[in-house]
């Protein structure tokens, strides 16, 4: 197999990136960018491949950030508004009590503080990151408190139906619910549509950075380091979808849809881990998507000053709740 510096060469060294621009934002709408010229930008300089392939990864360059715990951090993140959120969900939450106990009905801690938007996390962008997570959970998500906060409707016994029934939406019967009600005394709407307005572009960041050649190299060499290992995916995404490496050869639990992390599972997730440290591909990703998002910000800033601005004005509506 190559070394990083013979197939992917130094990045700065290669040539600019190039990422479409984005025209006026006006609209608030993200361009498709295939009317737009095309703007350089230039990743910065990547060093060479680790060494020791079982040291916990960190990485932070270019606008990119890998942190040991497998988070990751882009340019666009900046602009999700996580306090505000937070605040809006605690005076939804109160809201929506009050509406139940009107109805002789009390909110559930299961469905208090609840965030209803999310980035997604990083494995499903890049694959398995971390090996402390890898090493207990192989190509699983660990639990995590965005889950345990939003259940699916119905789908924790500490909610009762009666509760159900009062709390949620049914837009087939045109009924808000209490949670219905909360969102439009705190006027969500426009605040809604920053945060979906910040996801449209992260995803063409994503899509820009799968078509991006240094990336196709790059997930071509992890493949081969797979390869090397007896295992035979063509991306990182592919075999966190392999059921016959899932669990393989463990029992199914009742009422489970996976069986427990296998030792053939782990071992394929570390394994992963490492053949992305050999090859550079979290580096490569990260930085080109980077690249792409910093261009985005660039040419859609009014807009995405704007939703700014709605969270601003969001979080002054939620803390007035909560200061009743």
């Amino acid at each position: 197999m190559r070394s990083f510096k013979q197939g992917f060469g130094i990045i700065a060294a290669v040539g600019a990136l190039l990422v479409a621009g984005c025209g006026s934002t006006d609209s608030g709408k993200a361009s498709t960018g295939a009317e737009h010229a095309e703007t350089p930008v230039t990743p910065p300089l990547l060093s060479a491949p680790a060494r020791d392939l079982d040291q916990p990864f960190s990485f932070n360059a270019g606008g990119a950030v890998i942190r040991p715990d497998g988070s990751v951090e882009l340019p666009l993140d900046q602009y999700d508004a996580w306090e505000a959120q937070r605040l809006t969900a605690r005076a939804r939450s109160v809201l929506a009590d009050q509406c139940l106990r009107a109805k002789g009905l009390e909110l559930p801690d299961v469905l208090r503080n609840r965030t209803d938007f999310a980035s997604p996390p990083a494995t499903t962008l890049y694959g398995v990151i971390s090996f402390d997570i890898a090493r207990i959970y192989g190509y699983r998500q660990p639990p995590s408190s965005v889950e345990q906060e939003n259940p699916a409707q119905g789908s924790s016994p500490n909610i009762s139906p009666e509760v159900a029934a009062e709390y949620f939406e049914d837009r087939v019967r045109g009924k808000s619910g209490c949670i219905g009600e909360a969102r439009e005394k705190l006027d969500e709407t426009r605040p809604r549509e920053a945060y979906l307005f910040v996801q449209r572009l992260r995803g063409r960041s994503q899509e820009e950075a799968r078509q991006d050649q240094r990336v196709k190299e790059a997930t071509a060499r992890w493949s081969s380091c797979m390869k090397a290992s007896g295992l035979a995916y063509n991306n990182p995404l592919e075999p966190a979808h392999d059921k016959s490496l899932l669990g393989k050869g463990l029992p199914l639990p009742s009422g489970a849809a996976l069986p427990p992390p296998s030792p053939e599972e782990v071992t394929a997730a570390v394994t992963d881990i490492r053949c992305k440290r050999q090859t550079q591909y979290l580096e490569t990703v990260t930085l080109v998507t980077a690249a792409y998002q910093g261009e985005l910000i660039r040419s859609n800033q009014r807009a995405l000053d704007d939703g700014q601005i709605q969270w601003e004005a969001q979080s002054q509506r939620a803390q007035a709740v909560l200061a009743h």
